[in-house]
């Protein structure tokens, strides 16, 4: 028969993986995957994985609707880094792994992750049900419905101009970080090779920390 002193610290590991086991994972995910490849420069003189957009644009959420039928409102978001990712709601391998991603950075700014936020932004309605049982495990992502006759205004929004061609363009699963203020800031391209995006989650940990460090000075200075 088992002692009670043992049934404890049994139980007290069993608490301890519950609680540390997504931060566990998260920690080796990103440091055994390989490094990123540098972005682009800022002005700060340092290496960004994602591009900036220049200048930065605020987001007008008009048209977003919560999975209530509420209008979602800058108010909901207003003091967040937040991430911001448009898919289908019938959400693929690809799209499931995109919101992993932004999920694992979170978890990998420890004591400042309060501070971030993700929004998930759908163009159809067709796999709500089925979607979210896949975003179980990321409780704090919020999910908004486009109307179809906002879709239009609304990308616009997002479009960003290719540094060669000159053209601009909207790609759907883009990966876009909002600052504090409501301002789209910065993006991350996804529609890649599998194998090269295995490096996209360990440069947006790093963009990222930098840019709530940053942040918090100014806020702290103020």
């Amino acid at each position: 028969m088992m002692r009670p002193q043992t049934k404890n610290k049994i139980s007290l590991v069993l608490i301890l993986a519950v609680f540390l086991g997504p931060f566990v994972a998260a920690y080796l995910w990103i440091k055994y995957n390989d490094d990123p490849r540098p972005g682009h420069v800022s002005s700060l003189g340092q290496s960004n994985y994602g591009k900036l957009v220049l200048p930065v644009r605020p987001l007008d959420l008009t048209g977003l609707k919560d999975l209530q039928g509420r209008p979602l409102t800058q108010r909901d978001l207003a003091g967040y880094w937040t991430y911001v990712y448009i898919d289908s709601s019938q959400c693929d391998k690809r799209c499931q792994r995109n919101i992993y991603y932004q999920r694992q950075v979170r978890l990998l700014q420890g004591k400042e992750m309060g501070r971030v936020k993700a929004l998930f932004i759908v163009s159809d309605t067709q796999g709500l049900t089925e979607l979210k049982g896949h975003l179980q495990n990321f409780p704090v992502l919020k999910v908004a419905v486009l109307a179809p006759e906002a879709a239009q205004k609304f990308t616009a929004q997002l479009e960003v101009k290719d540094p060669v061609t000159g053209k601009r363009s909207f790609a759907e699963r883009r990966i876009y970080l909002m600052d504090p203020k409501g301002q789209v800031m910065m993006y991350y391209d996804t529609n890649r090779d599998l194998s090269l995006d295995r490096k996209l989650a360990k440069g947006m940990v790093k963009d990222l920390k930098r840019l709530l460090k940053i942040n918090k000075d100014v806020v702290e200075k103020k």
